[in-house]
């Protein structure tokens, strides 16, 4: 009983994570910040796949989409030399930043 109130808690938490993350790849207007939204994001659906039992897919979704998809476009925005970089508010910035550090 225990572990489907946990199954059921990550799952909640990991859906609120998906939606604010889609939401602010779009809403973001510096690519730098819209990439790691993006990381966010797949790191939510990694979750999603291993609450599933998919660990392999888990696994691979973190290693190729989060980690070669986001480094990819990052090393493009860096080589592109982005002129501009919007600032986001800092409680927003705070939230991502925590949100991150809980998935660690």
């Amino acid at each position: 009983m225990y572990i489907e109130i946990l199954e059921l808690t990550t799952f909640i938490f990991t859906s609120i994570l998906a939606i604010l993350s889609a939401i602010m790849i779009v809403k973001t207007k510096s690519l730098i910040y819209s990439a790691l939204f993006l990381g966010m994001l797949g790191i939510s659906m990694a979750i999603f796949f291993a609450l599933m039992g998919y660990q392999l897919v888990s696994l691979f979704q973190i290693i190729v989409y989060v980690g070669a998809t986001v480094t990819f476009i990052i090393f493009s925005i860096v080589m592109l030399r982005e002129t501009y970089v919007m600032e986001l508010s800092s409680k927003i910035l705070s939230i991502s930043i925590a949100t991150l550090i809980l998935l660690i």
